[in-house]
């Protein structure tokens, strides 16, 4: 029984090479059936019933998904992709825990706040800043300092 279990993770593990190989080899065609395939057993062996959902079954299934939408992509089967770009995007979120952010998340958050604030800060106090003119339309111009 160990024996099988690790002969699936070893073939898991090494799907991802062997699209690369067909890829390389010019047979984009094979990949994706090798990837279809796959993603076909891993939709089947993941239990839908399962709470909380297998993790890793939702992060395997998203990478092979990831993998044939940009194979579809380079075949220029864009909507194709872009539906299993979602799909995977989607399992992805399902896979993290329940009020996780990433930091990119993090960062963005605070660039909008910084750039809602400066754009809706008009209103300088004269110690921080000096006027240095007046442009064409009448808008005075000041200089931080």
């Amino acid at each position: 029984m160990a024996e099988l279990e690790s002969e699936q993770q070893q073939q898991n593990q090494n799907w991802s090479e062997q699209v690369e190989d067909l890829v390389t080899a010019g047979d984009t065609d094979g990949a994706i059936s090798l990837l279809e395939a796959l993603v076909s057993k891993i939709d089947f062996e993941t239990n839908p019933n399962a709470f909380p959902p297998e993790a890793v079954d939702h992060l395997r299934l998203a990478s092979a998904l990831t993998e044939l939408a940009n194979l579809y992509a380079s075949k220029d089967f864009s909507l194709k992709s872009d539906q299993l770009l979602s799909r995977a995007s989607l399992l992805k979120q399902h896979a993290l825990p329940s009020g996780y952010t990433s930091p990119e998340t993090e960062d963005v958050k605070e660039d909008f706040q910084e750039i809602k604030v400066t754009k809706s800060s008009n209103d300088f106090p004269r110690g921080d800043a000096v006027a240095v003119g007046t442009s064409a339309d009448g808008v005075d111009i000041w200089f931080l300092t």
